[in-house]
């Protein structure tokens, strides 16, 4: 994996220049070719769980930021899920909403989405149900350098909660990576807590730290597979050819862009919202088989 600091620090080695207006130069152009990969991907790598809670009698939720197509709707009551089926044309909604059988209820069945909102069918009946949106999300530019100030003081193995001391953390580290120094692997940030706080979203697996003093990085990653995240700083560095008019370089650099991105594309574009990716052997046998389907007469 390589954070956004990595990636136009390698960049920069690329072309050979690291100059403050080259950087600024990299820096967009990165964004800019993590976006289109991104984009040509369109897979379960770029979508995001929003949530809200369910209103007595009202029916219309704002999608959340930066959604640019709900996937899948469902409500949760009593620890059950009721999914919703996505009605996409206006008169057979109204033709529900307002001649159906049962106008309220808590038991999601239908919704319909508009420009920045949806609507549910019934409408609730009670309050403080949860409601999740999974969604493909837009882009969100890269902007944070690593963050390696203070030391990390405890956090348990199998533990989410670590504390830091001369950390200066806030709101904006959720949604970043990770990790200890002796221990390479890395943890998306869940939520923060405090300058000296955060809760990650996986249990840590490495040595636990107790009253320690242990090195630890932060960063800002692509949503990108790690094996893709090398393919923007193509993108970035020929860019920077382009506008130095080397065009065999850039055209090399460009090569390696569309190059590794075909081969993330077969390996890993799929519009569906989980990680398995079947083998061509559970490919042949076919579909689950349900074991309530018997065979009938049979002597």
């Amino acid at each position: 994996m390589l954070s956004f600091q990595q990636l136009y620090n390698t960049a920069q080695s690329l072309v050979g220049d690291n100059s403050t207006t080259t950087t600024t130069f990299l820096k967009l152009h990165i964004n800019i070719g993590n976006q289109k990969a991104e984009t040509k991907l369109g897979s379960y790598f770029i979508e995001e769980n929003g949530t809200d809670l369910t209103e007595v009698g009202v029916d219309s939720y704002p999608l959340p930021d930066r959604c640019i197509r709900p996937k899948k709707i469902y409500v949760t009551v009593s620890g059950i899920r009721y999914p919703a089926v996505f009605v996409y044309n206006e008169v057979d909604w109204q033709r529900i909403k307002y001649n159906g059988s049962q106008t309220k209820g808590n038991f999601l069945t239908h919704v319909f989405i508009r420009r920045n909102s949806f609507e549910m069918y019934p409408t609730p009946s009670t309050a403080n149900n949860t409601i999740t949106i999974i969604h493909e999300s837009s882009y969100r530019f890269m902007a944070q350098d690593d963050y390696t100030t203070g030391t990390i003081t405890t956090l348990a193995n199998d533990g989410i909660v670590l504390t830091g001391s001369s950390s200066e953390w806030d709101a904006t580290f959720a949604g970043r990576q990770f990790k200890i120094n002796a221990y390479p692997i890395w943890y998306p940030i869940l939520s923060y807590t405090s300058a000296t706080s955060l809760t990650l979203a996986k249990p840590y697996q490495g040595t636990a730290i107790s009253a320690g003093s242990a090195a630890y990085t932060i960063g800002e990653f692509s949503r990108l597979p790690p094996s893709m995240h090398i393919l923007p700083v193509y993108y970035a560095a020929a860019m920077y050819y382009n506008t130095k008019k080397d065009l065999t370089n850039m055209a090399t650099f460009m090569g390696m862009f569309d190059a590794g991105l075909a081969d993330g594309i077969a390996l890993y574009g799929k519009r569906d919202s989980s990680s398995y990716i079947p083998s061509q052997r559970h490919i042949r046998q076919g579909a689950a088989i349900d074991p309530n389907d018997y065979p009938s007469n049979l002597t």
